[in-house]
């Protein structure tokens, strides 16, 4: 990890993405457990829930420095990254607000089922529906799929 200088305090919340595409990028090899070895509380205040569309935004910037990294290009601050994102046409930048914003509904929802909230999971599961079904529906058929025996 201290190859590759480590987590970088400018992604803040995706720094641990960051990090694994620049070990990736040097050559580093990443294996994946198939356990579960950790279970977190989510709730109302957690990072993912109450900023998902702060987390989405700053996902997108961490993978434009990835990409320009592999090209040789130097990365763009935050700012930078905000300004050059604002220059896209108008219906690639809606269509990925449409793709985020299935992304936050999906997490609002998976919060308040977990709440036991339903009156509140199913609208917002169905707007994600709605708006990106290609990644919601799989998600939620994973999550109804009981374990077979």
């Amino acid at each position: 990890m201290q190859a590759v200088g480590g987590y970088r305090e400018q992604f803040r919340v995706n720094e641990d993405i960051d990090l694994w595409g620049r070990l990736l990028e040097e050559g580093y090899k990443i294996l994946v457990q198939p356990e579960c070895l950790l279970k977190y509380r989510v709730h109302a205040g957690s990072a993912s829930i109450a900023r998902a569309r702060s987390i989405c935004q700053q996902t997108h910037w961490v993978k434009d420095c990835m990409i320009r990294r592999r090209r040789g290009e130097p990365e763009l601050s935050w700012p930078e990254y905000v300004r050059f994102s604002l220059k896209r046409p108008w219906y690639i930048r809606l269509n990925a607000e449409r793709k985020d914003m299935a992304k936050v509904f999906y997490k609002a929802a998976a919060f308040h089922f977990a709440q036991r909230k339903y009156h509140f999971a199913v609208p917002a599961v169905v707007a994600a529906m709605m708006l990106q079904p290609a990644y919601t529906i799989p998600q939620v058929a994973s999550k109804l799929l009981l374990p077979r025996a």
